[in-house]
């Protein structure tokens, strides 16, 4: 049988056994050639739900637009937009810009110092900051919920570290007859007074009767209904919702963002459990809303991102016999163990360009291309360019032990499988239309 290897897979498969890079012609494929790309429409659904509005600006009251402009000037947004927050305290107005910390007053903004907290970027044709959601100010100390850090800091007016609690995602801060409350997924903590012991309750759902109903336009994998519960799942804008539609009651919580925005987020059923996964970690919810815990599996580098993004990016694939998830982050497969709370990388290929992840029996497939770029040349090119390259099918044991890579000779752009034999399926390649 005729077999081949591609450069780039020598050059950049992290792979020590060259036996897992050589390439055989694939058998039992169907091709649908030179096509109309199916419309994105297909991936996304409407749906009429309680929504909260005006969030996109973090603050506590309006923000007077001449901090604003103060603000514009001091630090310009440009192709990156810094995280900010905004909150008026004691007739004062205060804003974190990612970790600058500003206090305006009497027309004049002043930079107060630099927060210890931690911030994340997101990245699509521009790039965002994501800092810490809320802070306030207690006992003659600044108390901010560090939401990309996980933790609630107590900081001195020099804005040095006094204390320090370990909380997850926490986005909102209350001070109540000398106690401190913490909103944190779905749950509100109480932390005591010498900061040695959280308690928590879970967050109460409210009436939706004088809650405005929108129509909004959700990806498929942001929108669940639990049949059994009768609960209806949904992510916003960074938020999480659960509606009970039967009794008219919902409540919602800060989750946070994607850091790769081409990928998506998804909401998954198994068992008795909803799965919240995102590009860098999964949260584990009871079929009741609760949250259980969470597993953080962050970006590797290099990493394929904004315009290196895997077609296949953020697919998953669950088996939830063995409570086992495999996604595509970047140029890597990562095999998550939903009950050790670990993951493995069980494939990786810098600067190739993994499809969606599909399974068959045992086995994982998907279409590869070993250079990302590639799809450049053919959307700019078209047909002529398609037979510059090969495209890749890659079979992947679910433990990440057997790697077995087959070829056609011209460029595919997705792949799907249909019914074949007991021990292999067909691979249906297509082809779309560009010029």
């Amino acid at each position: 049988m005729k077999r081949k290897l591609a450069w780039f897979d020598l050059l950049h498969a992290e792979s020590d056994n060259l036996q897992d890079l050589w390439l055989t012609e694939l058998q039992n494929v169907e091709f649908v050639e030179n096509t109309e790309r199916p419309h994105y429409e297909e991936d996304f659904r409407t749906a009429t739900v309680p929504v909260l509005h005006d969030i996109k600006t973090n603050t506590n009251e309006k923000v007077p637009q001449e901090l604003i402009d103060a603000l514009q000037e001091k630090h310009p947004d440009s192709d990156y937009g810094s995280g900010k927050t905004y909150r008026k305290i004691g007739g004062s107005w205060y804003v974190l810009l990612d970790r600058h910390f500003l206090k305006y007053e009497a027309g004049v903004l002043t930079e107060l110092g630099e927060m210890p907290v931690s911030v994340s970027i997101s990245i699509s044709e521009g790039f965002g900051g994501n800092t810490a959601r809320d802070f306030i100010r207690q006992d003659e100390a600044w108390i901010v919920a560090d939401t990309e850090g996980s933790r609630i800091l107590k900081l001195n007016d020099e804005l040095e570290i006094v204390d320090e609690v370990a909380v997850s995602t926490p986005y909102k801060l209350t001070a109540s007859n000398g106690g401190l409350y913490v909103d944190s997924l779905g749950r509100t903590l109480r932390v005591n007074e010498d900061w040695t012991e959280v308690t928590e309750t879970p967050s109460s759902f409210s009436s939706t009767t004088n809650v405005e109903k929108a129509s909004l336009r959700l990806r498929l994998g942001d929108y669940q209904e639990d049949s059994e519960t009768g609960l209806t799942w949904y992510y916003v804008d960074g938020r999480i919702y659960q509606h009970h539609i039967d009794n008219q009651t919902y409540r919602s919580f800060f989750v946070g963002y994607n850091e790769n925005y081409p990928g998506s987020s998804h909401l998954i059923q198994m068992e008795q459990e909803m799965l919240v996964l995102m590009d860098r970690r999964v949260d584990r919810f009871d079929s009741e809303g609760n949250w259980l815990g969470r597993i953080e599996f962050p970006r590797s580098r290099p990493d394929g991102i904004y315009d290196s993004t895997s077609g296949g990016e953020n697919t998953y694939v669950l088996d939830d016999e063995n409570q086992m998830l495999y996604l595509v982050q970047g140029y890597r497969i990562l095999a998550i163990d939903l009950q050790a709370g670990q993951h493995t990388e069980v494939f990786r290929q810098n600067y190739g360009d993994i499809g969606k992840l599909h399974r068959f029996n045992d086995e994982l497939y998907f279409l590869f291309h070993s250079y990302y770029g590639n799809r450049y040349d053919v959307y700019q090119n078209g047909e002529a360019a398609r037979e510059k390259f090969h495209t890749e099918v890659v079979k992947l044991g679910l433990d990440g032990s057997s790697v077995q890579r087959f070829y056609v000779d011209t460029f595919f752009d997705t792949m799907m499988l249909q019914e074949g034999t007991t021990e292999q399926p067909t691979f249906v390649l297509t082809s779309y239309k560009y010029q």
